[in-house]
Formats: structure tokens, C-alpha cells, sequence
């Protein structure tokens, strides 16, 4: 006993040394949304792995539901992978929301062109026209997908509007006889190939078959027939972008500045090729750069404040967009502003009451009663404290308890906590510590362990692995205590169901056996235990109501061998209501 009680001294002292050493930054409970987003784009981008890319968009979206980028980027993903209906799904989702989404009306373009449905791509573009008329990208959009349908009298005729609407922009103009040439050429002569056939072969190559170097192929030999057209570098820059090869796709972005200094589709493409690398402090001027060409358009401040966050500053980011009010008329920035505020909530108080009955171990029921406040905080996440106020054996006592939930960048999140008592019917202490980490595949797993200081001290280790499923989460967890005679296990398999994106908006159902040290009704039997079976089922309903108001029902029921061939049930019954601020 001697032995493990030094163990247990020297296992609380590491993690506290670990704990005070370790470099935290931004923390929340779980991975933001934005990095989240992050980690989406590096394993669609960098390691071609879209699959496990859409289980963390489908994560980030439980997390932040109006977030029009994630599933913006989700979309795009169906469509790498060739999943058309589901592509459409994620755009139209936003455009549900956001009509005049240009990223939204840009991807249901770019899945249907890409496609080769033609007809639809034609009423993307309307769609486009109808929010943007000013716009000239469109206008070529809709002249590409006519072009490719064979369409000659619309063709002929939309670029002859593109002449008359867009004469005062040269290179519009250019480029749409250009295309219409070109395509000309292949009605004259079906050998030839365009440079638009040549765009539609290197989109195929690359996102059907991840074959980018032969699509680079293509885009370069494209170029060479239309060196002018600049939808073939933009492509081509995005491919470099794509393969990793960020000097070569910002040259061919430079090479587009060149004509147009300002041209928002070439900026844009730095910035991504600079952002999904992590180089944020050129990504952040690219940014500022924009915001210097088109002070009026909301893309380059949103993109600007993405970079903030994304270097884990989510507060100078909002302070960022409420100090420029004018962008936040378009609805894509208010509601890239919404989300972050809410994601960032600072304050949370919340009130419960549990009531536990038995019908034959006692013959006074149990009432707790739990205070609590959380506080975001910008070095330790989220920081709980809770006062229990507990009425059991006829005694009446309280506890105190903190805990934290710093993050481990790129690892995922820990959980820290301490909790002292005074009272005889709470532990005197109890520290706990686990590491949560982020899994291929979406799985998590947990590593860590529990000290409970009672009249002898208790030490526990803990694992657990989780995966998410769509929108829901599942989980075994496992408590293990050494002991002089005998180990004692708790297992508990839960299912967290969610009814919206909101992380607190769920149905969580739970059974196991055993005594969690993380349960404050049970934990004073921990130790009874050992050599004695115990069963529980439970049910956790929680709602979340105008976005900040939560509310919650809990049910649970416990079959107990509280002596030897002696068995006995416990019930348990608990209201809660949190405010988020």
C-alpha cells in the first residue's frame, strides 16, 4: 500500500508539473469549428483523404450549423468525390439560408459543369446573374456551360450581350469571344479540341482521379492554345494549390495580376494557397490587400478574420468585423460574425436538482442541488466551477469543485480537475486528468486518471474511444482500480444523439456497470464494489431553446449488489437549466 500510495503522490505531481510546463493555447472544450474546418481542408488538400475530410466538416457542423463556409467546403468535397446529389444537398442548404451566397451559387455551378450537366450549370449561372447582374463572371460562366451544351443561338446571343453589357472590360470581353471562338472552332471541326474541352478533361483528371499531374499537363497545353483566358490559370493555380505546390500555383495567380491587379478570383487563390499551408501572416496580407482593392465587399474582411482565428485569437477576430459594420450588411459575414460569437460564448450559469430514491438499501431519499458557472478564458479554455450541495444519511453537506479544459494544438483537448469537501458525505479530495485526442477516421480517444482522498486514498485509471457517425457520437469508457486484493472495473457505453448541430441540443442513452469516480451521487461506493456486480442504465434529454437557453431531464436507474447475494435499485431524477451569455 505504501508503494502505490507513492505512486499515486508521485502520478498527481507529474501531472501537475505537466500541466504548469505545458504551452496552452486557445482552449475550448473540444476542437472549434474553425479548426475543425482546418483539419478538413489539410486531409482534402494535402493527403487526398476526403472521407475522413467530410466526417469533420459533418463534426464542425454539429458545432456551428450556420456556418456557410463549412458547408461550402463540404460540398466541394461531395463533389472532389464524386458525390453529385450530396454536392448539390450542401449547396442548396446554404442558399436555403443565404440566397445570394456566391460560394454556394459557385459550387452548384461547379458540380453541374464539372458534370457535365450543362443545362444546370446554365440555371446556376442564372441564379448568379440574378444576385450579382454587375458581375461579368457569371455572364462567362453561363456562356461556358451554353458553349458545352451545344447551344448555338443562346451562345451566339449571350455573347453579344457580353459585348454590349461589359464593353467597358476588355478582357471580359475578350475572354468570352475567345471561348466562343474556341468552341466555334470544334463545331467547325470536331478533332480540335478546345481549351475549354481541355479545362474539362483536367477537372476530371484531378478530381475524379486524383490524377493531378497529368491534369496540370492538360491546363499547360490549354494555356498555350489561349494564353489570355484566365479562367485556364485560375485553375491551373488552384491545382498547383491542390498538389502542394504552393510557389507555382501563386505564380500563376501573379500572372493574372499582372493584367488585373485587382481581380478578385486571382487574390483569392493566393490566399487559399498560402491559408491551407498555415502560413497565415501572408495569407492575412493577401487579405488586407483585398480589403484595399474592395473596401465595399465583405469577402476579403470575412477572409481576414478567418486568419485571426485561425492563429487562435477568436476574440480580435470578432472585435475585428464589429469595428468595420459596414461589410456585415452581407449575410455571409453576419452570420460568419454570429457564429463566432457563439462559438466564443464566454459565460455560462446553470441551476440542477437531482433527487435519488431506493427501495430497500435506504429509507431516506437523497437530494443534491448543483451550482454552476463557466467562463472562456484565452489560456485555459473553459473554466467550470460548481457548488454541490448534497442532503444524504440524514447529513447535509457541500462541495466545491473546478475544472478546466485546455487544448493540446494539433493533439486535441485535456480535462483538469480538482474538487475538495469538508463534509463526511463528499470526497475530502478528488484530482482528475484526462487527454482527449482527435483520431483518423473520426474517432476520439481518452486517456487519463481519477484520485479520490476519502479516509484512505483511491487511484483510478481511465480509457475511452469514440467515434462520430454522422451527426451522432458514440462511446466506451472504462474505469480500472488497482487494489491490494482485488482491481475494480466500471464500463459505460453511451450513445449521444443529436437532434440539431448544437454540441448541447442531444439524447444521450448510457448502461454500464460499476461506480464512475465522475459520478457524485455513487462515487462514495467506489471502493464497495470490488468484489460486489452493480448495473445502470440511464437517459439524458437536453435542449437548447433561442440559442442560449438550455434545459435538461435526466433519468437513471441503478441495479445494485450492495452486499453479498443482497440486491437493491436505485432511481434518480434531475432538472437542470443553463443560460449561455
Amino acid at each position: 500500500m505504501q508503494i502505490l500510495t507513492t505512486v499515486v503522490k508521485n502520478l498527481s505531481i507529474l501531472s501537475l508539473i505537466i500541466l504548469l510546463s505545458t504551452k496552452i493555447t486557445t482552449a475550448q472544450e473540444e476542437l472549434s469549428s474553425d479548426s475543425l474546418l482546418l483539419l478538413a481542408k489539410k486531409e482534402a488538400y494535402t493527403n487526398n483523404n476526403y472521407p475522413v475530410a467530410i466526417e469533420l466538416l459533418k463534426k464542425a457542423l454539429i458545432k456551428s450549423p450556420n456556418y456557410s463556409d463549412i458547408r461550402v467546403l463540404l460540398g466541394r468535397i461531395y463533389t472532389f468525390s464524386d458525390q453529385i446529389d450530396s454536392a448539390k444537398n450542401a449547396f442548396d442548404l446554404v442558399l436555403k439560408q443565404e440566397p445570394n451566397n456566391i460560394d454556394a451559387i459557385n459550387g452548384l455551378y461547379d458540380v453541374s459543369y464539372w458534370n457535365n450537366l450543362y443545362p444546370q450549370a446554365v440555371k446556376a449561372a442564372d441564379v448568379g446573374i440574378q444576385f450579382y447582374p454587375d458581375s461579368s463572371s457569371f455572364y462567362i460562366k453561363k456562356l461556358k456551360a451554353l458553349l458545352l451544351n451545344d447551344d448555338i443561338s443562346e451562345s451566339s446571343k449571350l455573347n453579344n450581350l457580353i459585348k454590349e453589357k461589359f464593353k467597358a472590360e476588355i478582357t471580359v470581353v475578350q475572354n468570352a469571344e475567345l471561348a466562343y471562338q474556341e468552341r466555334k472552332k470544334m463545331w467547325d471541326n470536331p478533332v480540335t479540341l478546345s481549351s475549354d474541352s481541355l479545362m474539362i478533361l483536367a477537372k476530371k483528371e484531378a478530381y475524379d482521379n486524383n490524377n493531378y499531374p497529368k491534369a496540370i499537363a492538360l491546363m499547360k497545353q490549354a494555356i498555350k492554345q489561349s494564353p489570355d483566358y484566365k479562367d485556364l490559370r485560375i485553375l491551373l493555380g488552384r491545382l498547383y494549390t491542390f498538389s502542394d505546390k504552393t510557389d507555382s500555383a501563386k505564380n500563376e495567380f501573379q500572372k493574372v495580376l499582372l493584367k488585373q491587379y485587382d481581380d478578385i478570383d486571382a487574390l483569392s487563390g493566393i490566399y487559399d494557397a498560402d491559408y491551407y499551408v498555415d502560413k497565415y501572416d501572408l495569407a492575412l496580407k493577401t487579405a488586407e490587400l483585398g480589403i484595399n482593392y474592395h473596401p465595399d465587399t465583405a469577402l476579403f474582411y470575412v477572409r481576414k478574420a478567418k486568419v485571426i482565428n485561425a492563429q487562435l485569437k477568436p476574440f480580435d477576430a470578432i472585435d475585428f468585423l464589429e469595428a468595420n459594420p459596414k461589410i456585415l450588411k452581407d449575410s455571409a459575414a453576419k452570420a460568419y460574425l454570429d457564429d463566432l460569437k457563439l462559438t466564443n460564448l464566454r459565460n455560462r450559469i446553470g441551476l440542477s436538482y437531482e433527487y435519488v430514491d431506493f427501495d430497500k438499501r435506504f429509507d431516506e431519499p437523497w437530494n443534491f442541488i448543483t451550482l454552476s458557472y463557466g467562463y472562456r478564458t484565452k489560456s485555459l479554455g473553459r473554466v467550470n466551477a460548481r457548488l454541490y450541495y448534497a442532503d444524504r444519511f440524514g447529513s447535509k453537506g457541500l462541495q466545491g469543485e473546478i475544472e478546466a479544459y485546455p487544448t493540446l494544438k494539433n493533439v486535441g483537448y485535456q480535462y483538469i480537475g480538482f474538487a475538495v469537501s469538508e463534509s463526511p458525505i463528499f470526497p475530502r479530495f478528488r484530482a482528475g486528468y484526462s487527454l482527449f485526442a482527435s483520431l483518423p477516421r473520426s474517432f476520439e480517444g481518452e486517456i487519463g486518471f481519477r484520485y479520490l482522498r476519502f479516509s484512505e486514498n483511491t487511484f483510478l485509471f481511465t480509457g475511452a474511444i469514440g467515434k462520430y457517425l454522422g451527426n451522432n457520437f458514440y462511446n466506451l469508457r472504462s474505469f480500472v482500480s488497482p487494489g491490494e486484493t482485488a482491481w475494480s472495473y466500471s464500463f459505460t457505453a453511451s450513445a449521444r444523439l443529436f437532434f440539431s448541430d448544437d454540441m448541447d441540443d442531444f439524447l444521450n442513452l448510457a448502461a454500464g456497470t460499476g461506480v464512475s469516480p465522475d459520478d457524485p451521487v455513487r462515487v462514495l461506493f467506489i471502493n464497495s464494489f470490488a468484489n460486489l456486480k452493480s448495473y445502470k442504465a440511464a437517459i439524458s434529454y437536453n435542449r437548447v431553446l433561442k440559442r442560449k437557453h438550455l434545459i435538461g431531464i435526466d433519468i437513471s436507474w441503478v441495479n445494485e449488489e450492495y452486499a453479498t447475494e443482497t440486491w437493491g435499485n436505485q432511481f434518480s431524477f434531475g432538472l437542470s437549466y443553463n443560460i449561455r451569455f
